[in-house]
């Protein structure tokens, strides 16, 4: 089962060799073979050069992940580009062992008031709107960077109201995590239930290996959502049986657990165990 997790902030993981050797420790024994590390606007190189070249000697790729909100509007995709240059002077400056090897966008509109305020032709809207961006970095990245190229996909995309999107945004990509957050793997409004949308049209479009299940660990409302309160051993048992039911679908790809913090801080057991 290939595993992908989240890094939001690095210093965390570069306070010291015993915490960059904890986390390392970590993915190694948990399998992760790819991260997905934030990139702020001013980052520094050679802090980043450290991790990735560590992370790659142990087999675990490194992803760029950058992306707000309002970068859904093309209004604002010089925010978008002024990362995207920085990573490609980045990249210029090192190696190969310190190289990025893609570039996560976590671009969320739906968190946005006007998304959550306005009809179904406002959200649509948006989504046309969002869809112009996609064109404009992936275009950029395929051409400058060479790079492969992810996104963060809220589980409402797989809503029937968006079905006519779907497939644009899945070719605009190579790997697209499912946000599908929640803490039971099949069912109702369980992962698979969420994540299938996604999987099924990829896989009509021939796009193997492209869709990432995705899960949360934080401490969220509502509960459903996250596996904060349910603890790692259950995460586990429930990834597995994703897996399972996943791989009959050559888009498939793997998991992705959000995020290596919150996930190293899980309890092995529920947290009701003892009550």
């Amino acid at each position: 089962m290939n595993k992908s997790t989240w890094l939001w902030d690095i210093s965390l993981a570069m306070a010291g060799y015993s915490a960059r050797d904890e986390y390392l420790k970590f993915c190694k024994a948990n399998r992760v073979n790819k991260i997905y590390l934030w990139w702020p606007l001013a980052p520094n190189f050679a802090q980043y050069k450290s991790f990735v070249y560590d992370m790659g000697r142990n087999g675990i790729e490194v992803y760029a992940c950058i992306g707000s909100a309002y970068m859904y509007d093309p209004d604002n995709y010089s925010q978008i580009q002024a990362r995207l240059n920085a990573i490609q002077s980045y990249q210029d400056s090192g190696n190969v062992d310190t190289m990025f090897k893609g570039i996560m966008f976590d671009i969320e509109p739906h968190t946005l008031d006007e998304w959550k305020d306005g009809n179904g032709d406002t959200r649509l809207d948006m989504i046309g709107q969002w869809l112009e961006v996609m064109d404009r970095y992936n275009g950029f990245v395929k051409r400058n960077l060479g790079l492969s190229v992810g996104m963060a996909a809220p589980l409402l995309l797989g809503k029937e109201e968006y079905s006519d999107y779907l497939p644009s945004i899945l070719c605009y990509h190579d790997e697209i995590v499912v946000m599908a957050y929640r803490n039971t793997a099949s069912g109702n409004d369980s992962i698979m239930d969420h994540a299938l949308p996604f999987l099924r049209v990829a896989e009509y479009l021939l796009l193997p290996e492209s869709v990432v299940i995705g899960v949360e660990t934080k401490d969220v409302q509502p509960t459903k959502t996250t596996f904060f309160s349910a603890g790692r051993r259950i995460l586990e048992m429930e990834l597995k049986t994703v897996d399972f039911w996943a791989r009959d679908y050559k888009s498939y790809k793997g998991v992705s657990i959000h995020a290596l913090n919150y996930w190293m801080d899980l309890p092995y057991d529920s947290l009701y165990t003892s009550l």
